[in-house]
């Protein structure tokens, strides 16, 4: 904002490099007004992601390698067959073309049917009307796929939930609910991979891939119902050999009470008919317990 407090006054980006950041070695920042971009040197070109002359070949990028999928990922994954052409081929570009357009139509269609994709009611969480529900990243394909099998192309692939958004367990778009957003947009993923596409069905996987770790289930209760069974057990038996161990024990008899005393009685004896004076035994009584 200028001093006068009613124009703004534009920042040159390109003069500080801490402000700009421009991917290539031969990249050079140009200023616009509010902000900047990044331009390749003369008699250069950008492709494929770096200044390059214009008669120069880019190297033929790779698919990305399909991450290993949990079982439950596997079960909800959709196979959907490509019939054969002579100049169709399932490389980058189309790869990526399909992930951008599954993950738009996805999103689009769980915008208006959260229940139905295993999505929580957007009103418990906000979310910005800027960012999408689904991303190309979450779509993924199945280990093994694309595969040529009878002259034609199977893709089998499923769609990993937002985080924090799927209710309960439900971390992969169920499988009922993904072949319904395939047909429903049949033909805006043809356009986006330029083929026609088929044969909707749960996939099976063509080769044997490591399987990745199991969604969460129920073991854990069972193990802990048998530990705390375990326990009651051990508690029963240990009450079981104190009552044995109790009960063998001999009885101590009590003694007798002290209540009744034997009394010994003694009496004077006389020595003649007339007792003299100190002959005479006074008249005792003992008590023996």
């Amino acid at each position: 904002m200028n001093r006068d407090g009613y124009q703004c006054e534009d920042v040159n980006e390109c003069l500080d490099k801490d402000l700009y950041i421009c991917t290539d070695e031969f990249h050079r920042c140009v200023n616009t007004l509010g902000s900047y971009k990044c331009e390749c040197e003369q008699d250069l070109y950008f492709i494929d992601g770096k200044c390059r002359e214009r008669n120069e070949t880019a190297p033929k990028r790779v698919l990305p390698e399909p991450r290993v999928p949990s079982k439950k990922e596997r079960e909800e994954a959709v196979r959907f067959v490509i019939p054969p052409t002579s100049d169709f081929e399932w490389d980058f570009e189309k790869d990526k073309s399909f992930k951008d357009k599954m993950a738009s139509v996805t999103t689009d269609f769980c915008t208006e049917n959260r229940t139905r994709c295993a999505l929580k009611d957007a009103r418990r969480k906000r979310r910005s009307p800027f960012l999408d529900l689904y991303t190309a990243d979450q779509v993924h394909l199945l280990p093994g796929y694309p595969s040529n099998t009878s002259g034609s192309l199977q893709v089998a692939f499923y769609v990993q939930q937002p985080l924090g958004l799927f209710i309960g367990n439900i971390s992969v778009l169920p499988r009922s609910t993904l072949t319904e957003i395939v047909i429903t947009h049949k033909s805006a993923l043809e356009t986006a991979i330029g083929a026609g596409i088929s044969v909707f069905k749960p996939a099976t996987p063509t080769t044997s891939p490591t399987t990745g770790p199991d969604e969460p289930s129920n073991v854990w209760k069972w193990a802990a119902i048998g530990v705390g069974v375990g326990v009651l057990v051990i508690i029963l038996i240990i009450l079981i050999v104190f009552w044995r161990l109790r009960s063998s024990l001999p009885e101590v008899k009590r003694m007798p009470s002290d209540d009744h005393e034997e009394v010994i009685t003694m009496t004077s004896f006389n020595r003649s008919s007339r007792p003299k004076r100190g002959d005479e035994w006074g008249s005792y009584n003992f008590y023996q317990p």
